[in-house]
């Protein structure tokens, strides 16, 4: 009786999906149309890595058509690998409908979808012959997904996801646009892309070492083409020294055979834990008040000169503001560049001057719900943050040119009798929205 198969040494030609609700995508992007779907442990045949912007893709074949999946959600199985999984692994889709992809998980979905294509239409009913309501132009256009969608059939080989842009709800494609999962609505609000790498923290491992997380990085190591897959053992061996030592040298690290929190960051394309975190100060929350901007007395506990720490409620980044101005509402600048760096990061751009050269596709014309901390006391209250009013800057080395508002309860806008209700001009989220949004979400508390 012949023993046991030895297994063969190196990479397979096969990719496995790490995660579940994978897109499949046409090109190397994530504004890339989709071609579906595909869940944990789904098996595809591999081409080829590609490296698009900062990201690493694998070409593969799904369909018969060529295809790409995002580096981050896939691996390359090794030889011993797939012989271990074959006949067992999650069959790659070959009889898929055009167009359709996987049962969403719902429960692990955000309110938050952004379109995958340009000139997307949005219709009536969850089908093509559903009368078409309008389009929406811009490829990554975000959407607010109603948590309902329908499921392909013999003759709508779709899905159709329920969702609302502006004034209008509809449905919309399934290939067309993507459902963002919780935490990618967390780095979407704030980096401004739902693919930035995730956090993590890493235990340094190094000689004779066991564990997990030893396995993990071999396994990786592998992936990479710097370790064998019969060196994989769990165990922190001169092979897997090696291995990244050389893995420091290709990649400009330090080489010194010990993976640290900085080289596995690079080798698992990650990013320490807090990175997203553009805090400025700590906030220090009380139960959170509505107050009236012209009866309540914030006028005088927030005063011309009084310094406030103010939260964003989507990302929970905290920043001091500085009020300079305002009769109808509150005029305020960031304290200092460190406060700027904050705002920015909340609207995911690099300086306060892209808040505005880019308020068409940042939306950021739209207010922010705050939560501002002065005196002891948190009020719900709202942010307009493109800058303005040039002339009138009052602080001259914080990296931010102008001033931008805050409104409290029943505060105007500039040089009007008007409170920014809900309308078309602000994507149907005014001032009194966000502050009621800042109030019902607390979470500190209501008073």
């Amino acid at each position: 009786t012949p023993g046991p198969a030895t297994p063969r040494p190196g990479n397979s030609n096969y990719i496995t999906v790490t995660a579940d609700k994978v897109w499949v995508r046409e090109k190397a992007s994530t504004k890339a149309g989709t071609l579906g779907q595909v869940n944990m442990n789904t098996v595809l045949p591999f081409v080829k890595t590609v490296t698009s912007g900062q990201s690493t893709w694998y070409q593969v074949t799904y369909n018969g058509r060529t295809a790409y999946i995002l580096g981050n959600y896939a691996r390359i199985l090794t030889n011993a690998e797939y012989d271990a999984l074959r006949g067992t692994a999650t069959p790659a889709p070959t009889a898929a409908p055009a167009g359709a992809t996987a049962a969403p998980v719902t429960e692990d979905l955000s309110d938050v979808a952004l379109t995958t294509k340009d000139k997307v239409i949005i219709r009536q009913t969850g089908s093509m012959q559903g009368r078409e309501l309008t389009t929406v132009r811009a490829s990554g256009t975000k959407l607010t997904y109603l948590g309902k969608y329908t499921a392909p059939t013999a003759d709508n080989p779709y899905y159709w996801f329920n969702i609302q842009y502006g004034s209008i709800t509809g449905w919309m494609r399934g290939d067309l646009v993507r459902v963002l999962t919780t935490e990618e609505k967390r780095l979407y609000e704030l980096t401004g892309n739902s693919d930035a790498p995730k956090e993590a923290s890493y235990r340094t491992l190094s000689k004779n070492d066991t564990g997990d997380d030893v396995t993990a990085l071999q396994l990786k190591l592998v992936e990479k083409g710097f370790l064998t897959a019969d060196q994989v053992s769990g165990t922190y061996l001169t092979s897997t020294e090696n291995a990244v030592i050389a893995f420091q040298k290709a990649n400009g690290l330090t080489v010194d055979g010990i993976a640290g929190e900085k080289t596995q960051h690079a080798l698992f394309n990650t990013v320490p834990v807090g990175t997203y975190d553009g805090s400025s100060v700590q906030a220090v929350l009380y139960p959170v008040e509505k107050i009236d901007w012209y009866s309540g007395g914030i006028q005088t506990i927030f005063g011309v000169g009084t310094v406030a720490i103010v939260t964003d409620v989507y990302t929970g980044i905290s920043f001091r503001a500085q009020r300079l101005y305002g009769d109808n509402h509150a005029d305020c600048e960031p304290l200092t560049t460190e406060d700027t760096a904050a705002i920015c990061q909340i609207f995911g751009v690099s300086n306060a001057q892209d808040i505005s050269d880019r308020e068409s596709e940042l939306q950021s014309w739209r207010r922010r719900p705050l939560w501002v901390t002065v005196g002891g006391r948190t009020f719900a209250a709202s942010m307009y943050g493109i800058p303005h009013n040039f002339k009138g800057d009052r602080i001259p080395d914080n990296n931010y040119n102008g001033q931008f508002c805050i409104h409290f309860t029943n505060s105007k806008t500039h040089n009007t009798d008007h409170v920014d209700v809900d309308a078309s001009y602000n994507g149907w989220f005014g001032a009194v929205s966000a502050i009621e949004y800042a109030y019902t979400h607390s979470i500190s508390g209501t008073k």
